[in-house]
């Protein structure tokens, strides 16, 4: 403990850490929330309950829990905070239950199934949701899902309907969304490098992002092991595998996925990043003109929020999770101290 406070004192200039949470698995960007004053709203799966946290790093109080009561959940999956409001997801019902800042119960929704709403591919916006179904398709929708609009979608390939096909890197939308969730960034996956921008506000596109990069030819022993992967993945047995046929695109996909960072430019994540991880990510301006960002794309999933000159960091240790408040001049030093995040 004491080698832990002098590191933190080394790193922030005063011992600030949230540590003993009891949250056993490393923090993706469905497990966390941080507000505007600060407060921090961390998830933990295994008792399907939210805890919260104060600035200072201190525990306040932990709500709901499993249960089938108001503010309750059977599977807790995901959280996400627009304003002050907190939206937690339960996968096993498809309900949503509404918190305020403080952790207040408010009310519960229902997510329709008719377009197979999938909590851990969505994002709360300034007004509705956008998401990614199951069909492969990104949608808009508003507060009580009754207007929808299709803003991408993968066309159908003409294969016999009995065929068995496997396509291990298939070009396909994805979308991230602006800090103050009046923008989405959309890749509507059709081979080209394009970032189309739909404002939910006025509810059109803008101009889109277009850049002239060369295609990568896809590697096919690459897809070939993607290939056995997924099938292990699904459970399919060693005879049934002999079944099924890899469809290999020519290219790799124009991107892989979209992100946004703490200071609100774009993090584009090329198609070969799925085969090589050192492939680095493009960050884009509003113009989308390149740029060298503040804060490392490589670091991007484990940083949760800026406070002035210093940013707040997971950590996993121990098996446990956490979270650092860093000096932003310091950053480089303290990852080679935490290097990982699991």
């Amino acid at each position: 403990m004491i080698t832990m406070f002098c590191c933190l004192w080394f790193f922030t200039g005063k011992p600030w850490a949230i540590d003993g949470t009891d949250i056993f698995s490393p923090l993706d960007r469905n497990g966390y929330a941080v507000s505007a004053s600060f407060t921090f709203y961390l998830m933990n799966a295994a008792e399907s309950s939210i805890h919260l946290y104060d600035r200072n790093g201190r525990f306040i109080r932990a709500i709901g829990g499993r249960g089938q009561g108001p503010g309750e959940f059977r599977f807790l999956s995901g959280i996400r905070l627009v304003g002050n409001r907190l939206y937690a997801f339960d996968a096993q019902t498809s309900k949503f239950s509404v918190f305020d800042e403080s952790g207040t119960f408010i009310s519960t929704h229902t997510a329709p199934r008719d377009v197979l709403f999938n909590f851990p591919y969505s994002e709360r916006l300034f007004n509705g949701w956008v998401f990614k179904s199951e069909k492969r398709m990104v949608l808009w929708a508003d507060d009580d899902f009754q207007a929808k609009k299709v803003l991408a979608e993968v066309p159908a390939i003409d294969h016999p309907a009995n065929a068995r096909l496997v396509m291990p890197a298939r070009d396909k939308p994805s979308f991230t969304v602006s800090r103050d969730k009046k923008r989405i960034f959309i890749y509507p996956g059709k081979g080209k490098f394009e970032i189309q921008i739909y404002d939910v506000v006025r509810r059109q596109f803008l101009p889109s992002i277009v850049k002239d990069r060369p295609r990568i030819p896809f590697d096919e022993e690459y897809g070939e092991e993607r290939f056995r992967k997924l099938l292990s993945y699904q459970g399919r047995a060693r005879h049934q595998q002999s079944r099924f046929k890899p469809i290999y695109p020519e290219y790799f996909p124009a991107v892989e996925h979209l992100a946004v960072d703490l200071d609100g430019y774009l993090i584009v994540w090329p198609g070969v990043h799925m085969m090589n991880k050192k492939t680095p990510a493009l960050v884009l301006g509003e113009t989308g003109r390149e740029i060298k960002p503040r804060f490392p794309p490589k670091h991007h999933a484990r940083l949760l929020a800026v406070d002035g000159d210093y940013v707040y960091v997971s950590v996993y240790r121990d098996e446990e999770i956490g979270v650092r408040k860093v000096l932003i001049s310091e950053l480089d030093r303290f990852f080679q101290e935490y290097p990982d995040n699991g």
